[in-house]
């Protein structure tokens, strides 16, 4: 059997049953490796420390691994990290120099000062809020609510060249008055009704009112009451029969206990249908556009004048 090493160092393991003069050598050999292992003059590959301490070993550089110091001050002096102090990850205070290319992705509590370059500006941060006039809930410190006043000295009349505005003590316009054309007004318009002659109103909103095409009672104008006869506006016009006005019948009658005169629409209607018109109601009432008998009357006239001339010169 040959000698034999051993697995990490190499040391020699001398064969059992050999030569006892070779086994001093041997021995001595194993020796002196150990002695060189120990005192740093050959390289030492694997060792796990668990716990314990170790002296006398020097500081191991940063480019083997280590920091190349042997406190903490030197260690960050070499690892380029200037003077930050070892800080838990939630709290971070930085006392001096300057700090770029950071993102920071939350902060919470009070910032004091901060600036760069995108868009952070210093500031001296706001440090209480106070009330003013009608307002209560101050002086707020850190977070709180402000809310109007339900009682103060806000309630006045405030005139001014166009108008005086009086405001109750929560700030709300109770009437608004002057000499430039504002009256006094109590509280908001909550209806429009149309009355007679018209359409439209509501009670919200913006309405309208529009003439409805019919009006009863009595009408009295100021102006003259004229409607549309442009030619422009008119097709197939032709002469009207006048002879027609002997078909029609004038009457004498007695209406809502007033005395009128006129004609019979239903009369009327069978001559002259044009001139009627009748309502969209359960009585299907009718009326008469007595302006435009005008026209049967003039034509009337011109036949009866025709007849007395020829009349005259036989």
């Amino acid at each position: 059997m040959a000698d034999a090493t051993t697995t990490n160092y190499s040391l020699t393991k001398p064969e059992v049953g050999a030569s006892n003069d070779t086994w001093g050598d041997k021995l001595n050999d194993n020796f002196d490796d150990i002695d060189s292992l120990l005192g740093g003059g050959t390289a030492v590959a694997g060792i796990n420390i668990t716990s314990g301490t170790i002296s006398g070993i020097t500081d191991l550089a940063v480019a083997d691994g280590g920091t190349g110091a042997s406190d903490a001050s030197g260690a960050r002096t070499n690892l380029g990290l200037g003077s930050i102090s070892t800080q838990a990850s939630s709290s971070v205070s930085i006392t001096g120099g300057s700090m770029s290319g950071v993102a920071l992705s939350s902060c919470s509590g009070n910032i004091s000062q901060f600036t760069n370059n995108s868009g952070y500006v210093t500031s001296s941060g706001v440090t209480s809020v106070a009330t003013g006039t009608g307002l209560t809930g101050g002086t707020i410190t850190s977070t709180g609510t402000l809310s109007l006043a339900t009682a103060g000295s806000g309630a006045a009349t405030y005139s001014s060249g166009i108008s005086a505005i009086t405001v109750d003590a929560y700030g709300r316009v109770t009437s608004v008055s002057g000499s430039a054309g504002y009256t006094a007004n109590t509280g908001d318009i909550t209806g429009v009704t149309a009355g007679n002659g018209l359409t439209g109103g509501g009670s919200s909103g913006s309405v309208s009112l529009a003439m409805s095409g019919s009006f009863t009672g009595s009408f009295t104008a100021s102006g003259d009451v004229t409607a549309y006869s442009d030619e422009r506006l008119k097709d197939n016009v032709e002469t009207l029969d006048g002879s027609k006005v002997l078909q029609m019948r004038g009457v004498s009658f007695t209406k809502d206990g007033k005395a009128g005169s006129g004609v019979i629409a239903q009369e009327l209607e069978k001559i002259a249908p044009e001139l009627v018109h009748t309502a969209d109601d359960e009585m299907g009432t009718k009326s008469v556009a007595y302006g435009n008998l005008v026209g049967y009357l003039i034509e009337a006239v011109k036949e009866l004048s025709e007849k007395v001339k020829k009349l005259e010169e036989s």
